[in-house]
């Protein structure tokens, strides 16, 4: 119990640090959310509902993207910036086609590698252009063909319009370099080393994934899950 506690303490003082950090206005403004919810049940449906697809519809899958990429990278020893470093001429390729896959896991990666000055913009232009994000699950979910081929024609464009942001702009564009000088304006990584936290999202993540892949699919979650106190079991799912 003593990692979970020490756990619960970093969560209230960076939830605090977060409450300072955020600005009194922003802070007023889910203040004045939260007393529209406690007033109004239909707000709070609303915002209940949008929570948990958030989570459900959004979060499990980018996370899931990133546990697969991340692993097979500390299994096989792969130093993914230097690799793409070696090899430039692959990056908008190499971009485009992690965009091309379903949901936003691909597009995270390459910002998260471009934000370290990794890889070129015109690979950001590239993978922002193939991905089609989330949708991705629907059309392969009702039109498998129409989907593989709408996936095709955007890895192409994406590749096509890295090359050409390149050409003009150079891979040197708009890329972050510290030069070895802390400018104050560095891109902020933080990595969780925490064994407690990865537990924790890891139970939160399995039963997502499995609730948001019959979302995805469009199943009917009511008759399939029941509901509990009014409300559908997934979204207390989404909102746990």
């Amino acid at each position: 119990m003593a990692p979970l506690s020490i756990v619960a303490r970093r969560g209230i003082r960076g939830t605090a640090e977060w409450a300072n950090a955020f600005g009194p206005i922003r802070l007023g403004i889910l203040t004045a959310l939260a007393l529209l919810a406690v007033l109004s049940n239909d707000a709070a449906q609303i915002m209940a509902q949008s929570l948990s697809d958030a989570f459900l519809q959004v979060t499990v899958f980018v996370a899931a993207t990133l546990a697969i990429f991340y692993s097979l990278e500390a299994w096989y020893k792969i130093d993914v910036t230097a690799l793409l470093a070696r090899h430039q001429v692959w990056q908008v390729p190499i971009a485009a086609a992690l965009g091309a896959l379903p949901g936003c896991g691909g597009a995270i990666m390459v910002i998260t590698q471009y934000i370290r000055g990794g890889i070129s913009f015109g690979s950001v232009v590239s993978v922002l252009t193939a991905t089609m994000g989330d949708a991705a699950f629907l059309l392969l979910a009702q039109a498998p063909i129409t989907g593989l081929s709408i996936f095709a024609i955007g890895l192409i464009v994406g590749i096509l319009s890295g090359y050409v942001v390149d050409m003009i702009h150079g891979t040197g564009f708009l890329r972050y370099n510290s030069n070895g000088r802390d400018t104050g304006s560095s891109p902020c990584i933080r990595r969780v080393d925490s064994r407690a936290w990865r537990y924790l999202w890891s139970l939160f993540l399995i039963p997502g994934l499995i609730f948001g892949g019959y979302i995805a699919f469009q199943a009917d979650t009511a008759s399939t899950f029941g509901t509990f106190m009014g409300t559908e079991t997934v979204v207390w799912v989404g909102l746990a």
